[in-house]
């Protein structure tokens, strides 16, 4: 028997790609729309909107999204897709060390205040993370394993005003959260899903999924508020010479006069890059002895053990009578990183730091 194959954000964004044509009337004719009625969320599907063809789709090819009609998880999802086959899909490559790092941050934000470059972005894990990260398959077979391998984020602005994410895993299933605005920060949000101690451990390999979805949901969404914090730039498409491949094919099409608006969807849906408009660090390091006076540690002679001391992202209130708010980010600090001694069966040591 063939192992199955592992669904990659590039796997899933092929999938999105195959349906591109239904997502974007779903897109173009807001068939999904989300509205307050006595402080419940409402999903509103218009189904009856859309074309025949597309209806067709909704039974059919697009079950994988669309098999229930009235869970409201699903209905976000479709959301995001349209949006994201809508306006192309725009990628977020963070590091290993980035990674470690983000899932170490707070986002202490209120909704009111959050922002993310684009509606919809992905976050797309890097290997190493990912492995690190892998953990029993929920309903498997003893010793089945998955790991998280993206974050599909979106933010739907006011009066919505909701953040949405679906996390990606290699077994094909899929992780749904959504933060509304009686979450008093997206921090609240997360310890609400996952507990107090949903933090991952440096010292020690993670295998609890509620502490990976944790971490993963802090990595993207740390991500888009610092990408709002120190500029997003384009990087460029994903894969350079295919890009120009379907630029040259769009401009055979519109000599042709025939298979212009394929050849355009083709084009907005090869992948682009973005990444931070300065480089930045997003992490200290910081050195330690045995707790001796003044050290900041109690003095018992003992070395700290290596952990993070985390950071957050908050508003800070400024100007006249403290009326504006801008973003504050507190890095976390690795703590005796130096002493961390992985051992060859942590998927740890895959990480290069430096």
């Amino acid at each position: 028997m063939h192992p199955a194959p592992r669904l990659t954000c590039k796997a899933y964004l092929e999938l999105l790609r195959r349906d591109a044509w239904a997502f974007e009337e779903i897109a173009r004719r807001q068939a999904v729309q989300f509205i307050w009625q006595e402080d419940k969320l409402v999903v509103d599907y218009h189904g009856d909107s859309l074309s025949p063809a597309v209806q067709q789709w909704g039974n059919g090819a697009g079950s994988w999204i669309l098999e229930k009609m009235n869970f409201k998880t699903e209905m976000v999802e479709l959301w995001l897709a349209a949006q994201l086959v809508a306006t192309g899909p725009k990628i977020f490559r963070p590091s290993p060390e980035q990674c470690l790092a983000l899932e170490q941050v707070a986002p202490r934000i209120p909704l009111a205040a959050y922002l993310q470059p684009y509606s919809v972005m992905l976050v797309e894990l890097p290997e190493a993370y990912c492995q690190s990260r892998r953990c029993p398959l929920p309903g498997g077979f003893l010793g089945q394993t998955h790991s998280p391998q993206g974050v599909l984020i979106g933010f739907h602005p006011p009066p919505v005003g909701a953040v949405w994410l679906t996390v990606v895993f290699d077994s094909g299933t899929r992780g749904r959260l959504m933060f509304l605005p009686m979450d008093l920060t997206l921090e609240d949000g997360i310890v609400r899903e996952f507990g107090e101690g949903s933090y991952a451990n440096p010292a020690m390999a993670t295998r609890e999924e509620r502490v990976i979805l944790a971490g993963v949901t802090r990595v993207a969404a740390n991500a888009m508020l610092l990408l709002s914090l120190f500029g997003c730039k384009s990087l460029g498409p994903a894969q350079e010479a295919h890009y120009h491949r379907l630029e040259h094919h769009l401009q055979a099409a519109r000599k042709r006069g025939r298979g212009t608006a394929e050849a355009e969807r083709e084009l907005r849906l090869a992948p682009r890059l973005y990444g931070f408009a300065q480089d930045i660090t997003l992490h200290d390091d910081e050195h330690t002895g045995t707790g001796e006076a003044g050290s900041g540690e109690p003095g018992d002679g003992q070395t700290r053990r290596p952990h993070w001391r985390r950071g957050h992202v908050k508003t800070h209130a400024y100007g006249p009578g403290r009326s504006l708010r801008k973003l504050i980010f507190i890095k976390p600090v690795f703590v005796n990183r130096h002493l961390l001694a992985w051992g060859e069966s942590s998927a740890q040591n895959t990480y290069q730091w430096r």
